[in-house]
């Protein structure tokens, strides 16, 4: 029976072309022996790092799963900046040769369609996702989505629009949740912290509006992922702005969050991105 870092050794090999061809190659751990896989143990987990020009890929093995993560960024990038386009269930004790050409098929595929130099002139083209216009609301039975709601939020804090840009741009599609959570939230606590009135009007202007005509998924977004973790002080704050029809759901997220220690466990670390696939993947596939 082979161990696991032999078996990692394997799918290494036969990823090293198309990793060459999507513009990655090797972050050599100190103290690696010429030809050795270039892996770094941390307790259990095994990790093969990559870099390339403005974005890196890392390939772990921890408690029987298999994890690709990849992230295209120019500039500094950090441990929050990766995102999951792999993930599949590899059990040293359970393996053979047909598995090892599934993972490394996998793997390739899911590198390839993030990180080939045509998939990356693609994102780079990528456009600013559409909104839904107030004439489609109110004449279209259209309702607001998370996409305006994100727009929206952007046109009064301009110094979100670069967050934006490469939150679009990067992941190929507008991730609004990530959006609030890494960026967004912090400058509307702000506001709120602040609570000036022109600001607050402004702001809840918008929340109001996206809340009574939009859709579940933005209604959600405004009173859990936006309001939801106040506490008393700032939602105090807040009042006097909001709408009812969005003032009695807030003031029940936020009790239900002060409450639950799990449930705002699960807000502030939310599952791992994953890009969606339009292809069958086997039983051993995880997601």
């Amino acid at each position: 029976m082979e161990n696991i870092y032999d078996i990692l050794g394997r799918i290494y090999k036969d990823l090293t072309l198309v990793l060459a061809g999507c513009g990655f190659v090797p972050v050599i751990p100190e103290g690696t022996e010429k030809g050795a896989l270039p892996a770094k143990t941390e307790g259990d987990k095994i990790t093969i790092a990559f870099k390339g020009e403005n974005k890196a890929l890392k390939i772990e093995h921890f408690d029987k799963r298999l994890t690709v993560s990849g992230v295209l960024k120019e500039g500094e990038i950090s441990e929050g900046d990766y995102a999951v386009i792999s993930n599949s269930i590899l059990d040293p004790e359970d393996i053979n040769d047909k598995q090892i050409k599934y993972f490394v098929n996998e793997i390739s595929e899911s590198v390839t369609e993030r990180f080939s130099p045509a998939a990356e002139k693609k994102i780079k083209r990528q456009r600013a996702p559409q909104t839904v216009s107030k004439d489609k609301v109110e004449n279209g039975g259209m309702s607001y989505d998370e996409v305006t709601l994100v727009s929206r939020i952007v046109g009064i804090y301009p110094q979100l629009k670069p967050a934006y840009k490469e939150n679009y741009e990067g992941y190929g599609e507008l991730l609004a949740d990530r959006f609030f959570r890494e960026n967004a939230n912090a400058v509307i606590t702000e506001t709120i912290k602040n609570n000036r009135p022109a600001e607050m009007k402004k702001l809840f202007n918008i929340l109001n509006d996206l809340y009574l005509d939009g859709t579940n998924n933005t209604q959600s977004m405004i009173t859990v992922t936006i309001l939801g973790n106040l506490g008393d002080e700032l939602l105090a704050n807040c009042t006097d702005y909001m709408a009812p029809e969005l003032l009695t759901p807030v003031i029940q997220v936020n009790k239900q969050l002060a409450k639950s220690r799990s449930a705002r466990m699960r807000l502030e670390n939310p599952p791992a991105y994953k890009p969606r696939k339009n292809k069958k993947t086997p039983g051993s596939r995880i997601g």
